[in-house]
């Protein structure tokens, strides 16, 4: 699976496509449900119009490496 990281100030941040990617879900309802119950925090970084969320957060979830 290749999946595009952002690396900012040493903070590796992955999209929420990305996340929907590796924690197999197949679309992005189940990804604002997680962040809806602060599952996973979504960060809007200045200077891109990208909601991201941080990789350390997708791989400590209990769906990362379900297939």
């Amino acid at each position: 699976m290749d999946v595009q990281i952002k690396t900012i100030n040493n903070t590796q941040f992955v999209s929420k496509k990305e996340a929907m990617k590796l924690l197999n879900y197949a679309n992005h309802n189940s990804i604002d449900h997680l962040i809806k119950n602060g599952e996973l925090t979504v960060y809007q970084i200045s200077g891109l119009n990208r909601k991201l969320i941080k990789l350390d957060e997708v791989r400590n979830h209990s769906r990362f490496n379900l297939k």
